[in-house]
Order: structure tokens, then C-alpha cells, then sequence
């Protein structure tokens, strides 16, 4: 019966191909969905997760996640402050910024401001480096996020602006479309097998035409969706991005000893009507 049953399947290869297929692209389906229920539910929290020392988050009402984000008056810093039971209160800014690497090319950043004087919301950095140095000017810590290849910059001086003339370095897999060659002068032709390497210390970035140095690398948890992390201060954050009315995104709040985190939060939501 196993013989007819093979010839019977084999017999019409188009049938055949065809249940192969949808076996395949079945399993594949099935594969991504569970890969995206299991990144959403292990990393969608990261940001909370790396801030364990913030008993409540204040955010302007219509926030729901970490993910969509809307920024409050900085005055609500101070009003969280002089909240009876709140031990501290620090600022945390979110943003985005598009990030000009040393061979031209450009990259998407979440930005995360933290606190100037505690330094309240930065990852521990890698192979031992103080957290003080985001104090030093123009200075921000870098981070994957969960992403691969993003961080890259070229290995070599010659191929970093502003050394020799002015061209796109381009790593050994990145091809650029022949109909971009057509548009851009030869001087800006990406130069295929470009040697790279991650971003280290000493490196520096060019954000709002802001020249920025990497410190430090750090040790942040992986986002879900995956994107390249950029940490620095609040005050950094305010040069660095567009002028806006409120840069403020939450206020993290300690509560004091004897004061359970729901009792603050319905002080604080008091204080704030």
C-alpha cells in the first residue's frame, strides 16, 4: 500500500511541486509568526527591563507603550518632584535621529537621553568603561539593539570623510543600483571592498550636522523591532536634535520607603490634574 501510495503522489509532478510548495511556504508562515509573537513578547519590554531602579513611569496619558511615544512638558519633571513619597524623580527623552557615518553612509538611531547629573537610565558599557565619560562633550554610547551590520564603519582613514576626495565607501556585500551610478559624478561612486569594522571609541558620528564621539559601546538589551541604540545626555539630546516645544518623553520615579508604587501613582496622577 506504501508503493501505491508514493506512486500515486509522484505520479503528477505538478500536483507534487505544488503540495511541496504549500507545505513550505506553510511552515514558513507558521515559523515567522511564532519568531514574531516570541520577539514582541521577550523584547518588547527592553527598555523597562534595563530601568528596574524606576518604580512608576509618568508619560502623557495617551501613551499605552514604549514603542509610541508622544514628549510632555518639561515642567512635569519638577511637579513629579514635589510629590510627597517620591524619593527621586529623573528625566528620560526618546527620539529618533539619522546619524552620518566616517564613509558617508547614514543610519537611523533610537536616541535615548538620559539624566546628566545621575546618569539614571544607561546600560552598564562594555569592557569595564565608566559610565562618566557621557559627560565628556559631544559624547554618546552605541548599541546594535539586536540589529547586525548596522554599526560598520570603514577600517581605514583613507576611506572616511574628509580624507582625499569625497566619495561613499562601500563595504564588500553592498551593491548600488546601476541606475544610481548614472546619477551621481565618479567622485562619489561607492568603493566596492571597503574593509570595515564596528564602531569603537574615538569614532565619531554627524548628527544635524552635530559632530558627535562614541565613548564607549553598551551592553543594552535587544529591541523588538531591531534598531541601533545611541545613549547620551539629556542636555547632548537637546543640541543635538531639532528644536522642539517638549524633548521631555517620560519621568522615572522612586518611591520612598513605606510607599507602594500604585499609591505614588495615584498621587502623582492627582498632582498632575
Amino acid at each position: 500500500m506504501l508503493r501505491v501510495a508514493m506512486k500515486m503522489l509522484l505520479g503528477d509532478r505538478a500536483k507534487y511541486v505544488g503540495l511541496l510548495f504549500g507545505i513550505t511556504f506553510t511552515s514558513f508562515l507558521v515559523t515567522f509568526a511564532a519568531s514574531y509573537f516570541c520577539g514582541f513578547m521577550t523584547r518588547g519590554f527592553a527598555l523597562i527591563a534595563e530601568n528596574p531602579g524606576a518604580d512608576v513611569w509618568v508619560m502623557d496619558p495617551a501613551v499605552e507603550s514604549s514603542e509610541q511615544t508622544t514628549n510632555i512638558p518639561d515642567s512635569a519633571l519638577s511637579r513629579v518632584r514635589s510629590v510627597d513619597g517620591v524619593t527621586f524623580a529623573v528625566p528620560l527623552a526618546l527620539a529618533t535621529a539619522d546619524a552620518r557615518f566616517p564613509n558617508g553612509r547614514f543610519q537611523s538611531f533610537q536616541l535615548i537621553g538620559v539624566d546628566d547629573a545621575t546618569l539614571f537610565g544607561l546600560p552598564p558599557l562594555q569592557d569595564g568603561v565608566s559610565p562618566t565619560v557621557l559627560r565628556t562633550p559631544d559624547a554618546i554610547v552605541v548599541d546594535p539593539g539586536g540589529t547586525e551590520g548596522k554599526l560598520q564603519t570603514p577600517a581605514l582613514a583613507a576611506d572616511q570623510w574628509p580624507y582625499g576626495k569625497p566619495h561613499l565607501a562601500a563595504s564588500k556585500d553592498e551593491q548600488a543600483p546601476t541606475a544610481f551610478y548614472r546619477l551621481i559624478p565618479d567622485s562619489f561612486k561607492p568603493r566596492p571592498g571597503v574593509p570595515t569594522r564596528e564602531l569603537a571609541a574615538g569614532d565619531q558620528l554627524l548628527v544635524n550636522d552635530h559632530r558627535d564621539v562614541v565613548r564607549g559601546r553598551a551592553e543594552a538589551l535587544p529591541r523588538f523591532p531591531p534598531r541601533p541604540l545611541m545613549y547620551t545626555t539629556l542636555s547632548n539630546a537637546s543640541r543635538m536634535l531639532p528644536p522642539e516645544r517638549h524633548l521631555l518623553t517620560f519621568v522615572l520615579a522612586k518611591a520612598a520607603p513605606g510607599v507602594s508604587p500604585e499609591e505614588l501613582a495615584a498621587r502623582i496622577e492627582a498632582q498632575q490634574v
